[in-house]
């Protein structure tokens, strides 16, 4: 899921920009799955930052 294209994202970002990543928000109708997708997406990002990678902002 959400989780998973995170991961992705985050790769690409360290081989290709020095792990910048923009990250924006989009609505939604189902709140619920919403912020199941949120919070998975910032869950990996604050693992990338603390995983050492300083140039991402969470």
């Amino acid at each position: 899921g959400y989780e998973r294209l995170t991961e992705i994202v985050c790769q690409i970002a360290d081989t290709y920009c020095k792990g910048r990543v923009i990250s924006l928000l989009e609505g939604g109708y189902n709140l619920t799955a919403l912020g199941n997708s949120v919070a998975a997406h910032i869950e990996v990002l604050l693992k990338e930052k603390s995983s050492g990678n300083q140039n991402l902002r969470a």
